[in-house]
């Protein structure tokens, strides 16, 4: 993290928040031992997974508050997001094990940029005992995760909607070819949450990613 000398960082496996215990005094207690220039703690809905995500930010560069967003179609990470998971023409509910922490990060010259901290469903099929059962936990972990790709995409398109800046980072457990049941659903998180369908103006890009190619 020092190399990295980041003005703001996503914590994406924080440590725990409940009671006699602080997220945010851990981060900054940390940050102060390491000698971390982004000393100052943020945190967004607190989960039960004890696994929190969490920003820490140089405050002397930048801020961040958590401002959650809400649309029709696509409710707060909080809540509850409605889909047809399995084809069946019935829509299914799903709910974010860790709700991604939308994040307002407030730059000293002005500049304002919506960041998306994410961690999707794990695709590993724990608790398999054969090959078979693997490879049915695989695919119901994949579906899981691709339905909540859309959701961040829908939360994407909502701030590009407004001609704001936005950032989605964090682990998304996935990427195109990553493994071979990506064929069975055409495309990866990745690509979803990238709106690869849509027009260049609604995509989203890595500069550095791109910079590689």
């Amino acid at each position: 993290m020092r190399t990295i000398d980041a003005d703001c960082i996503l914590v994406v496996e924080a440590p725990n928040h409940k009671t006699g215990r602080s997220t945010v005094d851990m981060l900054e207690r940390f940050a102060g031992e390491f000698g971390l220039r982004a000393a100052q703690a943020a945190l967004g809905f607190t989960n039960d997974t004890q696994q929190e995500l969490a920003f820490l930010y140089d405050p002397h560069r930048c801020s961040i508050r958590h401002v959650p967003m809400s649309a029709p179609d696509f409710p707060r990470f909080d809540g509850t997001y409605s889909i047809d998971l399995d084809v069946d023409a019935v829509t299914d509910p799903i709910r974010f094990s860790k709700p991604p922490f939308e994040a307002e990060l407030m730059c000293h010259d002005g500049r304002r940029i919506t960041l998306i901290g994410a961690h999707l469903k794990s695709k590993a099929p724990h608790g398999a005992r054969s090959k078979d059962e693997a490879m049915l936990i695989s695919i119901a972990n994949r579906r899981k995760q691709l339905a909540q790709a859309p959701w961040i995409r829908g939360r994407v398109d909502q701030v590009l909607d407004i001609c704001a800046e936005v950032i989605v980072l964090g682990d998304l457990n996935d990427g195109p070819g990553l493994d071979v049941y990506e064929e069975l659903f055409a495309r990866s998180s990745v690509e979803i949450i990238m709106g690869q369908s849509q027009g260049p103006e609604k995509q989203l890009f890595d500069p550095r990613a791109m910079q590689m190619i």
